[in-house]
Formats: C-alpha cells, structure tokens, sequence
C-alpha cells in the first residue's frame, strides 16, 4: 500500500537521485521519523512498483507541490535517528 512520508531539507537540488542513501522520513501518518536506506526519486513515474510518495519540505516546513518517488530498501534500527549520517543526505558540500 502507497504511503506518504515526508523529507525535510534545505537544499532540494543537493539530494541524490535513484542511488541508495541513509536518510530520515517522517511518516504522514503519525509523524514518526524512521531511519531508512532508501532511493528518491524527484519523478514518480520513475520510482519502481510499489513505491511511495516523498514530500520534500524545506526548514520551514513548507511543502513541496508534487511529491517524489520513495523507494524504502531498509527501516533501520531506532538508534540510527542519533546517527549524523542520517542527517547529511542533502548537506552542501
């Protein structure tokens, strides 16, 4: 079943596409966040089958107007949400 889970970060244009990265979702459900190993990908039409939609907010929160695709490869363990490699996803070099 299709999802919706929600991203947070400044630069949108920085955050990888289609390769698989460590990063933090939050699903819109419940407002969880959820260490994942994932891949993004900014046209939908090109995430695999069973994907779900990423929506990209910048630090203030504002949403994004079309969503993303997500494909989850991993939930990881709780105790990667204090891992800083789950932070830089979309950090500027």
């Amino acid at each position: 079943m299709k999802k919706d889970y929600e991203f947070f970060a400044r630069f949108a244009d920085s955050i990888p596409e289609g390769t698989e990265v460590k990063f933090m979702v939050r699903d819109s459900s419940n407002y969880q966040y959820i260490p994942i190993k994932g891949k993004i990908f900014k046209n939908p039409d090109q995430a695999p089958q069973g994907s779900h939609n990423l929506w990209w907010r910048n630090p203030l929160g504002i949403k994004a107007n079309t969503p993303w695709g997500l494909q989850i490869i991993e939930e990881c363990d709780d105790m990667q949400l204090f891992n800083p490699e789950f932070h830089l996803c979309a950090a500027k070099e």
